[in-house]
């Protein structure tokens, strides 16, 4: 009988040490989950910072061709006009050619 208690509370300790055991399991599980989520975060994070980074780009590149391209080309074929003016105009005021209204 007492080989069968001390069986009997061994039984029990392993017992709350498989429940610990599993707990710390799902904690790493968890924490897992989270790393991964993280990392995709990052990811789209990466791949928005390189979007802004082209679509700044585009937009220097932009302002390069009207302000310092199209004056030059029309300088040279003699065609500076008042459409040239007002195209600086626009893009000088933000206008994207879009329908206000």
């Amino acid at each position: 009988i007492t080989e069968m208690n001390i069986f009997s509370s061994q039984y029990k300790q392993h017992s709350s040490l498989l429940s610990e055991l599993e707990d710390m399991q799902n904690l790493l599980e968890s924490l897992l989950k989270v790393v991964r989520k993280a990392a995709e975060i990052t990811e789209s994070e990466s791949k928005l910072c390189m979007c802004t980074r082209i679509l700044n780009k585009i937009k220097v590149l932009h302002i390069i061709i009207i302000i310092i391209i199209l004056p030059l080309y029309s300088y040279a074929s003699g065609a500076y006009d008042e459409s040239l003016r007002d195209v600086k105009y626009r893009s000088s005021v933000g206008y994207t050619g879009g329908n206000t209204g």
